[in-house]
């Protein structure tokens, strides 16, 4: 198993291993004004949740992935899921989804990725970090730029992109952006 601090802190958060106890929490937050700019499936219901997290709890034993959770660290309240994954390649992947659509403001964004990604330079060996943010959402885009996420471009100078569908069916846009090793 990896050796992951949990939990790691930051001045107003704290960072856990998902587990089953985030199962009601992911349940209910995970719908469709979330899932606005993410491919991620909404729940049908709390088992399909709970097969999810111990699916990605024996990625965490094999060392391919690590998802955290974050929450506040005075009243304990439930409000991010944070994920890396193919940890055991060159170049892993980050995703994120926060259960209110206003969490990234107050600087509370830059903050649990900041921790999160000084945890990952120290601890992991890669090459870059991924990471694919849909092109309209315009806060998330700002926060891996802040955080030293390149745009990743094309031999003509184009945005490297992927397009997938959202939850509701609608096609979604990813620009493909790199965050160096340092």
């Amino acid at each position: 198993m990896l050796n992951f601090p949990s939990p790691l802190e930051t001045r107003r958060m704290n960072l856990n291993v998902i587990s089953e106890k985030y199962a009601i929490d992911i349940f209910r937050e995970l719908n469709s004004d979330i899932t606005k700019y993410m491919t991620t499936p909404i729940s049908k219901d709390i088992d399909w949740t709970r097969r999810w997290i111990k699916d990605v709890l024996e990625k965490f034993e094999r060392h391919q992935e690590i998802v955290v959770v974050w929450t506040d660290k005075i009243s304990g309240q439930f409000i991010w899921v944070f994920w890396l994954k193919d940890i055991d390649t060159l170049t892993p992947e980050i995703g994120l989804w926060t259960k209110q659509q206003n969490s990234l403001r107050g600087g509370l964004g830059l903050e649990w990725i900041t921790e999160f990604l000084n945890w990952i330079q120290k601890n992991l060996s890669f090459q870059y970090i991924t990471c694919y943010i849909e092109r309209n959402n315009v806060a998330s885009n700002k926060l891996l730029s802040r955080v030293g996420g390149i745009l990743e471009l094309d031999d003509d100078w184009n945005e490297i992109t992927k397009r997938w569908k959202n939850s509701r069916g609608e096609d979604l846009v990813f620009i493909k952006y790199r965050i160096p090793k340092q």
